[in-house]
């Protein structure tokens, strides 16, 4: 089986909204393919984390943030191919690029568009991601308020 690993990385846009990275493959062939995380083959003796990090740089020139929260794998329904992926929250400053012959673009794009446009074996990952970031981030900020308040 062959095993791939990738980032899955958010940001709030100006709005608020959830926003995901993904990237599209290169060539004519993948023209009307769907989009992925930015993910790669994980290399003999590789642990997927390290396979995940070298992946984003190589295909998007991002840095991955020290924090990263796995989010389990997916088996894809044809073929033979594992995915393992990780949760990151992108810095502010975060600009993705086509760092790679492999892909023809990379963009932030907002949670609906995401699942729309993504391979439908990781599409699980953002509705993962999303209630991580309910759970976690916002409903931490809305504790944190309610606790200043009733100091």
């Amino acid at each position: 089986m062959k095993i791939s690993a990738g980032i899955l990385l958010y940001r709030f846009n100006k709005q608020f909204r959830v926003e995901f990275l993904i990237v599209h493959p290169s060539g004519e062939y993948n023209s009307n393919k769907p989009w992925s995380v930015p993910k790669g083959h994980v290399d003999e003796n590789e642990d997927p984390i390290m396979t995940a990090r070298r992946e984003l740089m190589e295909e998007c020139g991002v840095v991955a943030p020290g924090e990263l929260i796995s989010m389990g794998s997916t088996i894809y329904r044809y073929g033979n191919k594992k995915l393992t992926c990780f949760l990151g929250e992108a810095t502010k400053d975060c600009i993705p690029i086509c760092n790679s012959w492999e892909i023809d673009h990379a963009m932030f794009c907002e949670a609906d568009q995401a699942i729309l446009n993504l391979h439908e074996a990781h599409r699980e990952f953002v509705y993962f991601a999303l209630n991580h970031i309910f759970n976690v981030k916002i409903k931490g900020l809305i504790n944190s308020n309610i606790e200043s308040e009733l100091e």
